[in-house]
């Protein structure tokens, strides 16, 4: 009796805890609402929700409604099926309703100038979002910005043959640019003259596919299965990176990731020798991952891409192959000895070596590892085999080089193909031999560009280059292959590690600290910083969580520290994929290598753009 009156009264006392919370509202906040909208001068939009954030949306929503009023006889061009009706029909109320979608592909972040009040707070939140009606320009001018930036970046990747980037940005400022006022009237003058861009950005994509070629350079038969290797010129020189996908015969295949021109298809069962030619389909539209940048895929999902019939190349697939080497003109390009200044070492041995590597691969061979690899080399392989489908694809620019430590076999290149996420990646593998020349680690090559741009530094010594090389192959192949124990093993224990992420408003996370001077430079940008511990904490998480990851390495700044000769600070431009994410940053390291068998990262950043004046954390800021 006594336990169910204690329960009673328990129940009860819950019960008169339940107060009805009633939003308060401060009286200067609500005369300073309104004044806004009495104000002429103003565009406000209110809402009202169960939370804050919900009705700040609501609120949001509403005003861009009040701009795209505002703003929407300057759409007439954009949308021709609309503009002959003076009535206020349906075609009107069609018209105003694509305004209406247009103005809502900005983002809250790119609404810059938008002020807010909270008028109640939660449970009964009433928010308003106002700005000067002065201010709208200012919209579509940061908008524009972007499409020229865009544009600029498409420009520069083509000239570096990376199709992939030249044809994704082109078409992604084309989206953008559709969904500005007065679209068809915006002159390049900044870009290409007075190309008007509604014209120049499609010009620009037909006339990289139509330079774009494609040839069997390899033929390789077994029972019920055909494999060719292609490759890939854009204007007669090898093409950086290029997406593409084909038909098999019964179904389209998954995208696939060509790397420094090469690249493959496979036939199989009954199609594997009856097949005459392969239909090739380039990605130009890239609709699926737009990195995070949610104004894009909003205007993507608007406009969409233009249709592109040249992207679809055919391959006749009876015509002798061609050899990669006269397909790419190989001596107009720098061989790897040079590029490295190292020197090159002739000898069938090497190939040997790597032959019994390869038949791991395969599986169609006996192969005793331990007269391959060193301990540590077969734990790094047998990593490799676990990424993707491994498979070798060429292997006609292999160049064996000579270190102080042994010998590097550069020049392999392997497709890893991810079912589960429909991915496949073509990457040089870069072999490690010691002098006894078996194999003591692999790594996946840095790239061409980020390789030219460390090879062409005018101040450091070849060994200082190579070093430099070496060690970012090792990182980008750690992330790769999910070695914990290795980037573990590379940052100090009082490593700095800074990483950014964009936000709608600057405001602390988990009350961790905001390195000021970068936030002040790009205020939607918040710095969080990480112990050692807590990012390799982050990065387990991180790795099991995910099929596989790739990083792909862009143009760099590096530079060495005037007060120790031993620390090197590296800017570079990173890609990562993953299977369920993907990302665009800048990278920044800074490395001490006065062990060279073993350098430590004492700094570590990560930011999602540049800041306003267009730096990135570097070498002076630490």
């Amino acid at each position: 009796m006594l336990r169910a009156t204690l329960c009673c009264v328990l129940i009860f006392a819950t019960v008169l805890r339940v107060e009805v919370v009633v939003a308060q509202t401060n009286p200067e906040v609500l005369f300073r609402a309104q004044q806004i909208k009495s104000d002429t001068r103003y565009l406000h939009g209110e809402g009202r929700g169960l939370t804050n954030r919900e009705a700040d949306d609501n609120a949001l929503d509403d005003l861009l409604r009040q701009i795209s009023v505002v703003v929407s006889s300057s759409f007439q061009n954009q949308i021709t099926e609309t503009t002959r009706s003076e009535s206020g029909g349906q075609l009107v109320r069609d018209y105003e309703q694509k305004v209406e979608s247009i103005i809502k592909t900005y983002s809250t972040s790119s609404l810059s100038n938008v002020d807010r009040l909270t008028l109640t707070d939660e449970p009964e939140a009433h928010v308003l979002r106002y700005m000067l009606r002065s201010r709208i320009d200012s919209i579509f001018t940061e908008r524009q910005t972007k499409v020229f930036d865009f544009y600029k970046a498409a420009e520069r990747f083509e000239a570096k043959g990376d199709l992939s980037k030249a044809l994704r940005y082109y078409n992604w400022s084309h989206a953008l640019l559709r969904s500005l006022p007065d679209a068809d009237r915006i002159r390049g003058e900044r870009i290409d003259g007075s190309a008007f861009l509604i014209t120049a950005i499609p010009d620009r994509i037909r006339s990289i596919l139509q330079n774009l070629s494609v040839a069997v350079v390899e033929v390789e038969d077994d029972v019920n299965h055909r494999k060719m290797t292609l490759g890939f010129t854009y204007n007669g020189k090898p093409v950086r990176a290029i997406d593409y996908s084909y038909f098999d015969g019964r179904s389209q295949s998954r995208l696939i990731a060509a790397t420094d021109g090469r690249g493959a298809v496979d036939f199989f069962g009954e199609l594997a020798h009856t097949r005459v030619f392969a239909d090739l389909q380039i990605e130009y539209a890239y609709g699926d991952n737009f990195y995070g940048d949610k104004e894009v895929e909003e205007a993507y999902k608007m406009f969409g891409s233009l249709p592109y019939p040249l992207a679809r190349k055919r391959i006749e697939l009876a015509q002798d192959p061609l050899p990669f080497d006269q397909l790419m003109g190989i001596d107009d390009a720098p061989a790897q000895h040079v590029l490295f200044s190292l020197e090159r070492v002739e000898s069938e041995e090497f190939k040997t070596v790597v032959d019994l590597a390869v038949g791991l691969l395969k599986q169609d061979q006996e192969v005793d590892a331990s007269t391959v690899f060193t301990g540590s080399g077969e734990e790094v392989f047998n990593k490799l085999l676990r990424y993707g489908k491994a498979r070798l694809i060429d292997d006609s620019a292999m160049e064996v080089l000579q270190t102080r430590e042994g010998y590097i076999v550069r020049g392999i290149y392997m497709d890893f193909d991810f079912p589960k996420s429909h991915k496949k990646f073509t990457e040089e593998v870069v072999f490690h031999l010691t002098n006894e020349k078996r194999i003591s680690t692999v790594a996946f090559g840095l790239g061409t560009t980020a390789s030219k741009d460390i090879y062409q530094h005018p101040l450091w010594t070849a060994e200082e280059k190579y070093m430099l090389v070496d060690f970012l192959e090792q990182y980008k192949t750690a992330y790769a292959l999910k070695r914990l124990d290795y980037i573990e093993s590379i940052f100090d224990d009082n490593a700095l590690i800074i990483v950014g992420k964009v936000l709608k408003e600057v405001k602390s996370i988990d009350g961790r600290p905001v390195v000021s001077s970068f936030a002040k430079g790009n205020p939607k940008v918040q710095y969080n910083t990480y112990s050692k511990r807590e990012y390799i904490d982050r990065l387990e998480h991180v790795f099991a969580s995910k099929e596989f990851i790739n990083i792909e390495f862009e143009e760099s700044t590096l530079r060495k520290s005037n007060a120790n000769p031993n620390l090197f600070g590296v800017q570079i431009a990173q890609n990562y994929r993953s299977s369920n994410y993907s990302d665009f940053g800048y990278l920044f390291l800074l490395i001490d290598f006065a062990d060279k068998h073993q350098p430590t990262i004492h700094v570590r950043t990560w930011q999602p753009e540049k800041d306003k004046d267009g730096r990135v954390f570097g070498i002076e800021d630490f």
